[in-house]
């Protein structure tokens, strides 16, 4: 089980989870965050190690508009299109086992 919380201090964005990986009765910890920011965005992932692709190589857009329309548009069809194309490149063991979903968006301007 993946656990990530944030808060709001001071116009700030805290955000932080756990590092652990399991399976049945087994838990290991791992060296990489399940947790980074990349541009204005923060990312998280839980239940997969295919996150990694999208952490080394997604470069999202930049938001624009209304972002709920922008983030359902927009950044997940970019996103869908980095997956598959990192996807290309290593075997598939169940690709609809992975999401890999934004924890938020947070605009530089605000």
């Amino acid at each position: 089980m993946t656990c990530v919380a944030g808060i709001v201090k001071d116009g700030k964005v805290y955000i932080a989870g756990e590092r652990g990986a399991s399976q049945d009765n087994y838990i290991v910890s791992i060296d990489k965050p399940k947790i980074w920011k990349s541009g204005s965005y923060i990312f998280g992932y839980s239940g997969t190690f295919d996150a990694q692709i999208i952490q080394y190589n997604f470069i999202p857009p930049a938001p624009e508009g209304n972002l709920d329309k922008f983030m359902h548009g927009k950044f997940l069809k970019s996103l869908k299109s980095s997956r598959q194309l990192g996807w290309a490149m290593m075997p598939i063991r169940n690709p609809s086992s992975s999401m890999i979903r934004p924890i938020t968006a947070v605009p530089k301007d605000g």
